[in-house]
């Protein structure tokens, strides 16, 4: 009788040692579920390595005041320029996987530099979860109103005949008009050579002032200087024509049907932010791109709305990694 006693006692303590790790477990559990429920209950920071001012900035901004909107907390951005990205993408990674942070990245940053650095502190993969692609544009081939070519074919006759000797500029060594200008040197056969800059308006004012002859850069930031007659537009590097350059031929109209490059912004988050969590932040911004407003706007900057899942962000980063990886690395260009 006594044993039966002892064994009983023995299973009751047990049962509430059981019970008590469950309701530890549930205790750790809840908060989560109902940080989830209620997110966000405090304002959100938007991390952009664009320059205030700048073209991607002209996204960021208009962008923050929708989701402030959809999500009833402020949404205040944060420009962090620098080292290609990287200072942004550093403190994205470093934040609380909360939702209180996250960030506006490019095709850049989420593809060409894993190809471009020998010490990237990041891998976007692993370091970042998507949260919606967000904007794609092409980029323009453009030139000095000096230059003597007045359409895709005068240009590549002269840079054939001239190998190494052309130059156009770019905002730094691996942006995405860099990489686009090598692909075009590959499928025409030619060696144009890059001058870097310390941004997009700087190769852009070199270009109109003639100091360097040819730039690739967003129909937005040309287009001005082409109506102004201070940059004649050859090419637009996109699947069509321009809404700002209607004139300008597409590089597959030029006769590069295979030749077609547009750089795309999007939205991430830190690893380990909750599903729902992303969830919430991919419906809001999907809300968002779709007000008149902005739809409006981001049309007049001549970009293309995307939009879409979390998994379709990283299905189209995956197809990017399948296109240009092969180019990057034959390129033979590495970033410190």
């Amino acid at each position: 009788m006594r044993e039966l006693r002892f064994a009983t006692a023995v299973t009751l303590c047990r049962m509430r040692v059981a019970l008590g790790a469950l309701s530890l477990i549930a205790a750790m559990v809840l908060p989560l579920d109902a940080s989830s429920q209620t997110f966000p209950v405090k304002p959100i920071r938007l991390i952009t390595a664009a320059a205030p001012g700048s073209i991607p900035d002209t996204v960021a901004r208009p962008l923050a005041e929708r989701l402030a909107e959809e999500l009833q907390q402020p949404v205040i951005v944060e420009n962090r320029p620098g080292a290609g990205g990287i200072v942004a993408i550093r403190l994205l990674v470093k934040a609380r996987p909360d939702g209180y942070t996250i960030g506006l990245v490019s095709l850049a940053q989420m593809v060409f530099n894993v190809y471009l650095f020998t010490n990237l502190p990041y891998e976007p993969s692993r370091d970042l979860t998507p949260v919606i692609q967000l904007v794609a544009g092409p980029l323009t081939v453009a030139i000095n109103s000096s230059f003597p070519a007045n359409s895709m074919s005068d240009l590549i006759a002269l840079a054939k005949a001239q190998p190494g000797r052309i130059h156009y500029g770019v905002p730094q060594f691996g942006a995405p008009p860099h990489v686009f200008a090598l692909m075009l040197n590959k499928a025409a056969g030619i060696d144009l050579v890059a001058v870097p800059f310390r941004s997009g308006p700087d190769a852009l004012g070199s270009v109109v002032a003639g100091e360097v002859p040819i730039l690739f850069d967003a129909p937005l930031a040309v287009a001005n200087y082409v109506n102004a007659g201070k940059l004649k537009a050859l090419a637009v590097m996109g699947h069509e024509r321009s809404r700002l350059l209607p004139e300008t031929p597409t590089l597959a109209e030029c006769g590069f049907p295979d030749l077609r490059s547009e750089a795309w912004l999007g939205l991430v988050a830190p690893a380990g932010v909750a599903p729902a969590v992303v969830a919430k932040l991919n419906d809001a911004a999907s809300r968002a791109m779709r007000t008149p407003v902005l739809k409006q706007h981001f049309e007049e900057l001549g970009w293309q709305i995307l939009g879409g899942s979390p998994d379709d962000f990283a299905s189209a980063m995956s197809n990017d990694h399948a296109t240009w990886g092969l180019t990057l690395r034959n390129s033979g260009l590495r970033l410190e």
